[in-house]
């Protein structure tokens, strides 16, 4: 048999009891780290929710129990995609391994720490507790939003029946995280829409959904950036377009700087807001014409610096608006 089958076969079966949920910790300490995702996956939900309502009522922002219940979707859907990513992608996974990628060679569903039947439970777990936390909130925009994205999801974990998008990283990109981060987006206008009423400032929403996808966006492309000498079976942004590559998460940084500045002008945010972002911004954009003009191993990492520029556009636009607004709880 051969030796990745073999190693399949052993992380597909099932063992109960404390030591599949430690196992189960494992997996989410290492592929959903707590201290990161968490503050992540709140600060986007905060930041459509609050730039929402600061745009359609003055005074201070209010947290309603429905916005905690939509915190907390974003942060488990987050969770779901990298479930979904993780199931889907194993057998991809383990041949990279194999061959020696030092990006997967350690991961634990690839050593055995974790198994397949462990994340598999999770998936169904965290499935129930969304379907949990949206029903009692009744049959409205939020979940019908829910629903949809629901959906999406699922399909994307069927690489949507098409097997052309398995083998295309462009067509990943399109149909797969982090362009499935828009419905994420979409669910908090949702449930903002849902607090407020419809809001008079779609033009204005739409850039602020963009100013939070592309961020992503340039996480997603620099993470896939390595010299000629690095290149192994996997499929990254430089083998198909070459060094050019880096040119795509300066796009997408750049892009999203220029976004939120214009959702902060709306709201009339402090000028330290986009000073940050383009700071920020301009930090990944050095990185990136260093690594283009003096390519290396070193230079490639890149990762850092756009995770960066996330930080400073998913957390510094709510930060900004509750030091603009000032906030208070609301049964």
């Amino acid at each position: 048999m051969p030796k990745s089958l073999e190693a399949y076969t052993v992380l597909l079966t099932p063992e109960a009891g404390p030591r599949r949920f430690r196992r189960i910790g494992c997996y989410i300490r290492e592929m959903f780290p707590p201290a990161v995702y968490v503050p992540a996956g709140i600060a986007f939900f905060a930041a459509v929710y609050f730039c929402m309502q600061a745009l359609e009522r003055p005074g201070p922002l209010t947290i309603s129990p429905r916005a905690v219940a939509g915190a907390l979707t974003t942060l488990l859907l987050l969770f779901l995609l990298r479930v979904y990513d993780d199931l889907k992608d194993v057998e991809t996974d383990l041949r990279f391994a194999q061959v020696g990628d030092p990006r997967y060679a350690y991961r634990s569903l690839v050593t055995g720490r974790v198994k397949v039947s462990d994340v598999a439970l999770l998936r169904w777990i965290v499935t129930a507790v969304l379907v949990a936390i949206n029903v009692p909130l009744g049959f409205s925009l939020p979940m019908l939003v829910f629903g949809i994205v629901m959906l999406v999801y699922w399909l994307s974990y069927r690489w949507f029946f098409w097997p052309a998008v398995r083998q295309n990283l462009l067509l990943a990109f399109i149909t797969h995280n982090p362009t499935l981060s828009l419905a994420l987006g979409l669910y908090a206008a949702a449930v903002a829409i849902g607090e407020f009423g419809s809001t008079a400032r779609a033009s204005t929403v739409l850039i602020l959904l963009i100013g939070m996808w592309l961020p992503l966006s340039a996480w997603e492309t620099s993470r896939k950036i390595r010299t000629r000498e690095q290149e192994t079976e996997y499929v990254t942004y430089t083998k198909l377009l070459g060094y050019s590559a880096v040119l795509l998460p300066v796009a997408f940084a750049s892009g999203s700087a220029l976004c939120l500045s214009y959702v902060g002008l709306a709201i009339k945010l402090s000028w330290l807001f986009p000073a940050l972002l383009f700071a920020a911004a301009g930090v990944l954009v050095v990185a990136c014409m260093r690594f283009l003009i003096f390519p290396s191993a070193a230079h490639a990492k890149l990762q850092t610096y756009s995770e960066l520029y996330l930080l400073a556009a998913w957390v510094g636009l709510p930060i900004s608006i509750v030091c603009h607004c000032g906030i208070r709880l609301r049964p």
